[in-house]
This record gives C-alpha cells, sequence and structure tokens, in this order.
C-alpha cells in the first residue's frame, strides 16, 4: 500500500495579516503606555505653575 501525506502539510506558510481586532488592542496597549508618563508630566507642570502663581 503506498503512503500519500496530508496536502495540508506540503502547503506553503500564508502571511498572517493583522485584522481591525488587533489595530484596537494595539491602540490601547499604546494608550495605556503613555498615559501614566503623560499624567505624571502635567501633574508635576501644573503643580510648577500652581507653585510659581502662588509665589509671586
Amino acid at each position: 500500500m503506498h503512503y500519500e501525506p496530508n496536502k495540508d502539510w506540503e502547503r506553503e506558510e500564508e502571511e498572517v495579516k493583522p485584522g481591525w481586532k488587533d489595530f484596537v488592542a494595539m491602540t490601547i496597549a499604546a494608550y495605556e503606555i503613555i498615559l501614566v508618563p503623560m499624567l505624571i508630566i502635567f501633574g508635576v507642570l501644573g503643580g510648577v505653575i500652581l507653585l510659581f502663581y502662588l509665589l509671586f
């Protein structure tokens, strides 16, 4: 009896293209990474402006 390999194993690798869900997930991840440093920067900046306003 002749063995014939499964044709699914022989096909070439298909290029995986990201969908809209991947784009939304990456956007949310980038926002979460940027959010904390931006809040710290604006908080310090606001504190310095408030300090100058109260002192001068």
